[in-house]
């Protein structure tokens, strides 16, 4: 009598599964590389605190300045009795540099021309028909609070009677 064995037909079996798990892996790996290729990193969270140095102040002021999106790149200088020197560089086109004193002014956000873009502008304290100074263009939404803040927060470094009180 012969004793045949039976032939295993797991490896069959598991053929069809295993070729669905690498499938589904590479699908994930897929995903997951398309997803962190559309977050950028220049939307990193900055962290304002009231104890902040001018050096802090103003290194968060450029970050959000030099952001890729916006149409002009922006650099900021405290300079004595309290005035903001505004530098704003566009690629082949003429650089525009201001000088904005912050005593007895406010910052204030508007509406950009464009859908989802704000402006910073810096204006006499108090006149809400006043126009003022543009400090910031083209930001979104958190990057134009997160200037006006340090806008507002820059006064703290001027000496005594030059800036606001703070």
């Amino acid at each position: 009598m012969s004793t045949a064995q039976p032939q295993c037909v797991c490896t069959r079996v598991n053929q069809p599964i295993r070729a669905w798990r690498r499938w589904a892996g590479l699908c994930l790996a897929l995903l997951v590389i398309a997803c962190v290729e559309g977050y950028g990193t220049d939307d990193e969270t900055l962290v304002l605190t009231f104890g902040m140095s001018q050096e802090d102040t103003l290194r968060a002021m450029n970050h959000i300045g030099q952001q890729r999106h916006l149409d002009h790149q922006w650099h900021y200088q405290l300079r004595p009795a309290c005035v903001l020197l505004v530098e704003a560089k566009r690629l082949l086109l003429s650089n525009k540099t201001i000088s904005v004193p912050l005593s007895g002014k406010e910052s204030v956000i508007l509406k950009g021309e464009v859908a989802d873009e704000h402006e910073v502008v810096v204006r006499t304290q108090g006149s809400p028909t006043a126009t003022g100074t543009i400090v910031l263009e083209g930001a979104n939404w958190m990057q134009a609070v997160q200037m006006k803040w340090l806008i507002d927060y820059a006064p703290r470094h001027c000496p005594v009677g030059q800036g606001a009180a703070g």
